[in-house]
């Protein structure tokens, strides 16, 4: 910070006329006059930055409040603006503009009656904001009295006006503390959970009629007919033979209902993993199906039908993986027809390298990089479901499984990605969002929002990486505003370039 200095009138007017020809680039500024006070401040909901002459009794002052929405970074345009000045927390004039000059400007005229000191209050409010800024203490100054303003100077020397932040991609966030948890290199494979996977069988030889507009990528569920299996009829099988096959099937599926009611008990007490019963369903669903072709091959016997057929159906909701099924296509005993999986989940298989075995216990979640985006995975979103008490002998990894739900991230089945598992073990780091870091000349760049409009570029030192967040060791301090999205833009500014919006800096 540069130390305080005295804004003399000359001084101020010099600065304010050569403002006063951006006018014609929709920009304006304070106007002629006593020196001019300049303000930067932040609530949860909205970012004010306001510019107006020194105050003095009898006298108007024409504000220019610039005012940002922080959830979004767009201008303020629509509300109720209210310029207040108090004493001892009691209102003692109030100037209000009951809509903006032009989207995100608002410019009332104050013209307080009696010199002294204030506390300056800027309140902003509409259907989605209301917002108090509070300036601080402000002289009212006498008629006849001299006009000396005293304020710190804003670091930085990068111009990006405030017209140029609401028309480009631009945010900032405030510089913080936080919790970083450290992490290992993975590689990371998406699986369909195997617990809530199912694959559909022939039951035995014959021909398959499919449901037609059911292909990979189709929505089923539980219990939907999925075609039509015609058994191949054997002239060497009679029916004393059929019906000895049926009547063991029927005995199977028997015991498998007691088995599937039993396991169901023991997951509801969390006896059991859930793996296990849906296991239970799946070998139920094809003891059924066997029943119902065995049937079937029995009536063609006894009516001597060419034809007839059961119906296959989804053990399971979820969405068809694979299908191989074709229109009159010939299948053999078990021959898979159809892989779908539930649309609740996926695994993220994480293949970790063999020498940080020692932190399989210590791993329970994952970060990584995907299309452009950062997508993290922790306590809050994923649940590990395995963990490797080997090292496989061909990649020399060991693996940790996760299950997370498909909401924000919803990849295919089989995509592989690089990875990062994060390990228990936390650091508390000044951090800010990777997005704010950009490459210039071979080093780590940021920049930081010193003002409404005024920017200054830091080389940093970066540390450790958690998903969207980075360690900065050295180059920031918590509480600074650092440019979180359109930092490139920000640099351009730095280099002069007018293709930026406006094209001339004050």
């Amino acid at each position: 910070m540069r130390f305080s200095q005295i804004i003399t009138s000359a001084f101020a007017c010099f600065i304010l006329s050569g403002c006063g020809q951006a006018e014609e680039a929709s920009h304006d500024h304070a106007e002629d006059g006593p020196p001019a006070l300049v303000y930067t401040h932040y609530t949860e909901q909205t970012e004010l930055f306001v510019e107006f002459p020194a105050l003095r009794a009898g006298q108007s002052s024409r504000f220019l409040a610039h005012l940002t929405k922080l959830d979004d970074f767009s201008p303020v345009k629509q509300g109720t603006l209210d310029v207040e000045l108090q004493q001892n927390d009691q209102l003692k004039a109030r100037f209000r503009v009951k809509t903006p000059t032009r989207d995100g400007l608002f410019t009332p005229v104050v013209t307080p009656k009696n010199p002294g000191r204030y506390e300056l209050v800027v309140h902003i409010q509409n259907d989605e904001i209301d917002s108090r800024h509070h300036l601080g203490t402000v002289e009212v100054f006498a008629q006849d009295e001299a006009v000396q303003v005293e304020q710190a100077a804003v670091d930085g020397d990068i111009t990006y006006l405030k017209e140029q932040q609401w028309e480009q991609p631009f945010a900032t966030v405030p510089v913080s503390e936080k919790g970083l948890r450290l992490s290992v290199p993975a590689f990371g494979t998406v699986m369909a959970p195997a617990n809530q996977r199912a694959t559909v069988r022939a039951p035995q030889a014959g021909y398959f009629f499919p449901e037609p507009l059911l292909n990979s990528g189709s929505p089923v569920t539980s219990g939907q007919k999925l075609g039509v299996f015609v058994p191949r009829a054997e002239s060497d099988q009679d029916l004393i033979t059929l019906r000895l096959q049926l009547a063991d099937y029927q005995a199977q599926l028997a015991l498998s209902k007691q088995e599937v009611e039993r396991l169901t008990r023991l997951v509801e007490n969390g006896a059991i993993p859930e793996s296990r019963l849906q296991k239970a369903r799946t070998q139920q669903t094809n003891l059924a199906n066997r029943v119902e072709a065995t049937q079937a091959r029995i009536e063609q016997r006894q009516l001597g039908k060419s034809a007839g057929g059961i119906a296959l159906v989804s053990p399971i909701e979820g969405t068809i993986l694979v299908s191989h099924a074709m229109n009159g296509m010939y299948l053999d005993p078990q021959q898979v027809l159809y892989e779908i999986s539930s649309q609740n989940y996926r695994w993220l298989a994480l293949a970790i390298p063999e020498r940080f075995s020692d932190s399989v216990q210590a791993i329970s979640g994952a970060w990584l990089d995907h299309e452009q985006r950062t997508h993290r995975f922790d306590d809050d979103n994923a649940t590990v479901v395995s963990r490797s008490l080997s090292i496989d002998k061909q990649t020399r990894t060991f693996n940790v499984t996760l299950a997370f739900e498909p909401t924000s991230w919803n990849p295919m089945i089989g995509t592989t990605v690089a990875a990062h598992a994060l390990l228990e073990a936390k650091k508390t780091a000044t951090a800010i969002p990777t997005s704010a870091v950009i490459r210039q000349e071979g080093k780590d760049v940021v920049f930081i929002h010193t003002g409404g409009e005024t920017f200054e570029r830091r080389e940093v030192t970066l540390g450790i990486r958690d998903g969207g967040w980075i360690e900065v060791v050295a180059g920031v301090k918590p509480g600074e505003r650092v440019v979180s999205k359109g930092a490139y833009d920000i640099r351009l500014a730095a280099l002069g370039g007018e293709e930026i919006g406006h094209g001339h800096a004050h």
